[in-house]
């Protein structure tokens, strides 16, 4: 983005009035470079404001408010982890219907799984492989985490027995 100068559009703006002496020697000069340090204050704000507001160009504040929208949070995860964990739950649709799409739903929220379906039961069978994104090393959380992308019509059944490090339910 290319920075603003308003010390120097504020004195074109004078300028063009005719009523101003601006070169650098008069109280107007001075006056208008404290506005400037202002405006610089406000510039500065904006601009880290339009950074944090995409996932793609966050750093801190931005990347937990899109967490918080989302109801999860991966800030113990490298800034590129955490990017791609929030960009592949933003690109969930109502057409990720798919094995493969509830995998990969999955997968955003830090876990990896392989899911079998029942269909004559209406029911997945979610065997998770690896959790070790999940903050939280337990059975539960990790079924917490799972509800936010699974289908609700379907029963779900879990395996956990490829990741004896989470803790069972209590």
């Amino acid at each position: 983005m290319e920075r603003y100068d308003s010390l120097a559009n504020l004195k074109d703006c004078l300028a063009q009035t005719g009523m101003y002496t601006l070169d650098g020697t008069t109280l107007v000069d001075v006056e208008l470079s404290a506005y400037a340090a202002g405006l610089k204050l406000v510039l500065d704000a904006y601009e880290e404001l339009l950074g944090e507001l995409f996932v793609e160009t966050a750093e801190t504040y931005g990347l937990s408010c899109w967490e918080n929208a989302l109801g999860c949070s991966f800030s113990h995860v490298s800034l590129a982890k955490r990017r791609k964990m929030l960009l592949g739950q933003l690109a969930v649709s109502e057409n990720d219907y798919t094995v493969s799409c509830l995998e990969q739903a999955l997968d955003s929220v830090g876990i990896v799984a392989t899911i079998t379906e029942q269909p004559a039961e209406q029911a997945i069978t979610v065997v998770v492989t690896d959790a070790v994104r999940v903050v939280e090393k337990t059975q539960a959380a990790v079924k917490t985490l799972a509800e936010l992308v699974l289908p609700a019509h379907l029963s779900v059944r879990y395996d956990f027995t490829s990741v004896p490090y989470l803790q069972a339910d209590a």
